[in-house]
């Protein structure tokens, strides 16, 4: 371990508010602060995973915003922008990748899984079933 720097410490506040943005679902926001924060601190392992997320989101809905788009006859507009749509999905699912591989070299924790928490719960409420069974006389 070692000290950090104010250097550091400004971009893990600044990483934090990307986390909150990225919570909130403004995931475009959530890229730039992350971005700011992993500038300032390029060793924050979970940034990265956060911006690899972050990403990610951006990609599906790039992806989805282009299939979703009319398909009308000679409408070369639409086609067009379409291809940026499916460009743009491609190059944030590329950036995707490589935060995350880049969160993977600094030693960042996988995620946990999606139902982690609710299995958590699960298990407390049975050992406290359990307890209160043996527990009276």
């Amino acid at each position: 371990m070692e000290n950090m720097t104010y250097r550091q410490l400004l971009g893990d506040l600044i990483i934090e508010n990307g986390s909150l943005w990225a919570r909130q679902g403004d995931f475009i926001r959530a890229v730039r602060y992350l971005t700011l924060g992993l500038q300032l601190n390029p060793k924050a392992a979970e940034a990265y995973r956060m911006l690899g997320a972050a990403y990610r989101k951006l990609a599906k809905e790039y992806h989805r915003m282009a299939n979703n788009l009319p398909s009308i006859i000679n409408q070369p507009a639409l086609e067009l922008t379409r291809q940026i749509y499916a460009g743009n999905s491609r190059e944030y699912a590329e950036l995707a990748e490589q935060a995350f591989e880049r969160a993977e070299e600094l030693g960042a924790a996988p995620p946990t899984q999606a139902n982690y928490w609710v299995r958590q719960k699960e298990l407390q409420k049975a050992a406290h079933a359990d307890s209160q069974k043996g527990g009276a006389p």
